[in-house]
């Protein structure tokens, strides 16, 4: 049996972000070693946490870490219209 699969076949992980000014906290579940998150507050912290999940269960969560969103970007339509993308966040996790 390979080493990864001694505890069961990686199936996804759980990712869990909670806004730290709110207390709002969304779960994800990411296939890849990474998830795309938005929309999200300009110039916000974030704090995440991850855990596998495979063929025997939910692993246990790591320890929180936190993210901090950037600036939202500017989109001028027009004099009386202005719009702002949404800074979305990528976590990366190995």
């Amino acid at each position: 049996m390979p080493a990864e699969h001694i505890n069961g076949i990686l199936l996804f992980y759980l990712v869990e972000v909670t806004e730290v000014v709110t207390n709002t906290t969304w779960t994800f579940h990411a296939v890849q070693n990474h998830i795309n998150i938005g929309p999200l507050h300009a110039y916000y912290t974030y704090r995440c946490r991850l855990a596998a999940f495979n063929s025997i269960g939910l692993g246990p969560f790591t320890a929180f870490f936190f993210v901090n969103s950037g600036e939202a970007c500017k989109l001028g339509i027009s004099d009386e219209i202005t719009q702002y993308k949404d800074p979305g966040l990528t976590v990366f996790f190995f």
